[in-house]
């Protein structure tokens, strides 16, 4: 019985509580109860279904009245509406969406104060011509007690909560979604479209150390005490240099590693940067956008490296520190800053390949070893990196040292050793020219189109290299293109005798 009283009149019952009924005024309303107490004419015999439609409908409408914003659209008080009409059972819910959409004019102009709730309520048959509405009017604007705000507060409370316990942004939003379940028939897709629809800014709310009701109260779910409470802002916990774009820098970090806990992958971290700038507050939006964009491979490579918060961003120049996280210093006996700086590159990209040192993995660690510089160096590393790009990469293979390196691209000076004196310059070069004519065969050209255009490539060596690089080419092209059908570039060298079979360090 307890069931079957509930399920038959729980929106009337929510509704008669909301406009403050006690017991007595609810049950006498539903025609359960004899006599009258509180704010109802006393009915004497369970009131017919429709009556208590009737009551609903104005009940609801009035609320719509005193509770929507003044800026309310068309769209949004027909979705309303069509929602309201869900809560009708067979032909009456299709029904009331029909009347919906035949008298939304006149429903907006109700909405406005200049038509009344009964006739809506007769328009969509809820309500007889004689019929009076008992309900005691609906107390202007949102208190606690409203059901819409108190739904906001308990669904974000508990998102909050999830939250709290590090649990990924999916599984939170799915917990909460089956939490929408437990309440009564009437409100679970309702709370189910709640979540969907608000979850993000939830999560950067909780981001912003926001409370469940701030939140409601921000997105006018409830009502603020005084005046609106507008979204926290982190505070700025650093001092000196741009103090609100490192506090933006620390909290996008912190956020992408709260979101993926132990499992960091690449592939997550580039989908957790993409996403992280439509969390933060509007204001920094734009802010947060150009910062990622910026320095988007190298967040994802300090992130894979566990850097913390403080160390990413001190690393990126957007935080002061007072000692700089930066890349490691290479001893050296040359005093060229170009020499320093080369042998530093080489010396980061072995740190970061470590024991896997293949030709994609020195790509990619060239790709991104610019930022690891201190911010006086990048714009010198970067043009080092691409001017020398391939021939670095053909170094880095061979394993030589960063004095190795440097010197073949002509940084750093050996005792008196010129590149052309090289061990390792026939390996370096056959490296190359492997590698740009297995390129360019691919491009469906001849083998006189190739060959024309990897002998202009040799004109961009270091002078000295020019003319062994002519000379190699001319020599074994046509053996090199037959190799390449059937061996890797670095094996037709091996095959060649210009590069050892073991990675080794040639001595200078």
């Amino acid at each position: 019985k307890c069931v079957n009283l509930v399920d038959e009149y729980v929106d009337a019952i929510i509704q008669i509580i909301v406009n403050d009924g006690d017991p007595d005024t609810v049950c006498s309303l539903l025609g359960l109860c004899t006599g009258t107490k509180g704010h109802v004419t006393a009915v004497t015999s369970k009131a017919p279904k429709e009556s208590i439609e009737c009551e609903i409908c104005v009940a609801v409408i009035e609320f719509f009245e005193d509770n929507l914003p003044e800026a309310i659209t068309k769209d949004i008080v027909e979705y309303v509406l069509d929602q309201l009409c869900d809560r009708f059972k067979g032909d009456k819910a299709q029904e009331c969406k029909n009347i919906v959409d035949n008298n939304i004019d006149l429903i907006l102009k109700y909405l406005t104060g200049e038509v009344a709730a009964t006739a809506i309520c007769r328009l969509a048959d809820m309500c007889s011509a004689g019929q009076t509405v008992a309900l005691t009017p609906i107390r202007s604007g949102l208190t606690d007690t409203n059901v819409f705000c108190g739904l906001c507060k308990v669904v974000v409370e508990e998102a909050f909560v999830e939250l709290k316990d590090n649990k990924t942004r999916k599984l939170v939003k799915q917990q909460v979604k089956g939490d929408c379940k437990s309440l009564y028939p009437g409100r679970q897709q309702e709370c189910q479209e709640f979540v969907d629809k608000g979850f993000d800014a939830w999560v950067s709310d909780f981001v912003q150390n926001a409370t469940a009701e701030q939140h409601c109260i921000s997105y006018n779910f409830c009502p603020p005490p005084q005046k609106l409470v507008t979204r926290p802002k982190p505070q700025p916990k650093s001092t000196g240099g741009d103090s609100e774009l490192c506090e933006l820098c620390e909290t996008v970090v912190q956020f992408v590693y709260d979101e993926l806990k132990d499992t960091k992958t690449e592939e997550e971290i580039k989908a957790e940067l993409e996403k992280v700038c439509d969390l933060v507050p509007r204001s920094s939006k734009a802010e947060c956008v150009n910062m990622v964009n910026t320095y988007f491979d190298l967040l994802v490579s300090l992130i894979l490296q566990d850097f913390t918060p403080a160390q990413v961003c001190q690393t990126l120049g957007l935080c002061p520190s007072s000692q700089k996280v930066s890349a490691p210093q290479v001893a050296t006996s040359d005093a060229s800053p170009d020499c320093v700086l080369c042998k530093e590159i080489v010396q980061v990209v072995y740190n970061e390949l470590k024991d896997v040192r293949t030709e994609e993995a020195i790509r990619k660690e060239l790709d991104r070893v610019c930022g690891l510089m201190p911010v006086s160096s990048r714009q010198s590393c970067v043009n080092e990196v691409n001017t020398y790009y391939e021939i670095l990469v053909s170094l880095i293979l061979q394993d030589l040292t960063p004095e190795q390196v440097c010197e073949a691209v002509q940084f750093c000076r050996g005792p008196s050793l010129d590149v052309q004196d090289s061990p390792f310059l026939p390996c370096l070069l056959c490296d190359m020219l492997s590698h740009a004519i297995s390129l360019e065969l691919q491009d469906n050209k001849t083998k006189e189109e190739v060959k024309e255009k990897i002998i202009e490539s040799c004109k961009l060596l270091p002078p000295g290299a020019q003319e062994i690089c002519v000379d190699m080419v001319n020599a074994d092209f046509d053996i090199w293109v037959h190799q390449l059908l059937y061996a890797a570039p670095r094996d037709t060298c091996i095959g060649f005798g210009r590069c050892p079979s073991q990675a080794g360090r040639p001595v200078m």
